[in-house]
């Protein structure tokens, strides 16, 4: 007699099956008051609070924002952010400390909002 699980593998890791791509996976996760988070690793973390259209729009940014990370545009560590329009010019660091993360005048930020035209509130 075989073991029937009452839910699947991406319900207990957290994993939002709708907004994941084959590398990408998507966690829900309590953020506070950010929408979403791009990591290093390729993931991505978005706000378990928000709602379902208000989540897709968050995965939508924070793809591209891997995006950027994969084509080398940008990186970060604990104490900057890094950043180039292109892969010709080199990276400029952007102290963390004191930085109001998500802010449309940041230049990755920016090119990220011209792309989706969609704004957090």
């Amino acid at each position: 007699m075989g073991y029937n699980m009452k839910s699947n593998i991406h319900s207990l890791l957290g994993i939002n099956e709708e907004l994941s791509t084959y590398d990408t996976p998507v966690f829900e996760k309590n953020l506070g008051e950010a929408w979403g988070i791009a990591n290093n690793d390729r993931t991505i973390f978005v706000n378990s609070k928000l709602s379902k259209k208000n989540k897709k729009h968050a995965a939508e940014h924070e793809h591209l924002h891997v995006m950027q990370m994969r084509m080398g545009l940008t990186d970060y560590d604990n104490k900057n952010i890094y950043f180039r329009n292109t892969l010709f010019e080199p990276l400029k660091a952007y102290p963390r400390k004191n930085m109001q993360a998500g802010k449309k005048s940041l230049p990755w930020e920016k090119q990220v909002y011209d792309i989706t035209k969609k704004y957090a509130k």
